[in-house]
């Protein structure tokens, strides 16, 4: 009987021992991944999409899921002791998800089209050309009705020709920032768009 009941014990101390191996290592994994996740969204200037929220949430939710598995197997004392460093785990974890979903709510801002912040914020329209140019079909508009869109521009020597408007968009997306990307739009000679080009000089 006292021989069963040791093995139990000690297949259980095992396993126990085996999570907490396991949680200590996702700890290091957390931390790395969401130190990555930052890189990347500022890198890319990620907002919220169908991939980056739930890469954000799932890694906290899998945190949780083995905070409960190590509790379940805590015996009564050993919750007791347990329940401060559990609930300090779990704030901690939280920190950075929260952050990180604050970094996307302003890319958020930052990526939708506004024509105030477009003709204001000349080194913000690279994050605004995508949603602008996927709001407004300007292939067909009138030069005076993109002007009134996306404003005034320079005459700028990059890229221009005759029979086209150029807009500065800021630097190039990207981890190295070297170039800066442009707008090239074409007109006829009844002043339509024919044509337009993201270009990087």
């Amino acid at each position: 009987m006292n021989l069963s009941g040791s093995k139990q014990l000690d297949k259980r101390q095992i396993i126990t021992g085996l999570l907490r191996v396991f949680f200590f290592l996702y700890l290091l994994f957390y931390a790395v991944l969401f130190a990555g996740y930052f890189v990347f969204v500022g890198i890319v200037h990620s907002s919220f999409s169908l991939i980056s929220v739930p890469a954000t949430i799932l890694p906290y939710l899998f945190l949780l899921s083995l905070l409960w598995v190590l509790w379940k197997g805590k015996t009564v004392e050993e919750r007791q002791a347990a329940r401060k460093r559990i609930r300090m785990v779990s704030i901690l974890g939280l920190i950075p998800v929260v952050l990180l979903l604050v970094v996307l709510g302003k890319n958020e801002v930052e990526t939708t089209f506004d024509p105030i912040r477009w003709q204001t914020q000349h080194d913000m329209r690279v994050y605004m050309v995508d949603d602008m140019l996927a709001k407004h079909h300007l292939i067909g508009l009138h030069k005076k009705e993109v002007i009134q869109l996306l404003g005034e521009t320079k005459a700028w020597e990059y890229f221009k020709e005759d029979n086209n408007i150029v807009y500065y968009l800021g630097p190039e997306r990207g981890l190295v920032r070297i170039d800066s990307e442009w707008l090239v739009i074409w007109f006829d000679a009844h002043e339509k768009v024919t044509s337009y080009e993201l270009k990087r000089d």
